[in-house]
């Protein structure tokens, strides 16, 4: 309900998380005599068709020309500190 309160002035994650919920909602006023593990099924299969679609639009809406290029991006520094988890950390000097 907070959520609703705070459109369209919010974070992408409350839209994200209204729609879910959402689906969850239409679900059960579809399904009202189905059993629990029925609905809980059907719901992950919802979800998971939901954020596969929030993260294939996130990831179309990135690819632009200021994404890719490094001098305007954040997307360099975000990748550098993703490979010390990876067993890699580059020189200082890589920087330059």
């Amino acid at each position: 309900c907070d959520t609703a309160m705070l459109m369209p002035f919010c974070w992408d994650s409350f839209y994200w998380c209204f729609q879910i919920d959402g689906g969850l909602l239409l679900l059960l006023l579809c399904a009202a005599s189905a059993d629990r593990d029925a609905v809980a099924r059907s719901w992950a299969e919802i979800c998971r068709l939901q954020l596969s679609l929030f993260y294939a639009s996130a990831a179309w809406w990135k690819l632009n020309t200021s994404f890719l290029d490094p001098r305007t991006s954040c997307a360099p520094m975000f990748f550098l500190t993703l490979l010390p988890t990876l067993g890699y950390t580059p020189s200082p000097a890589a920087a330059l």
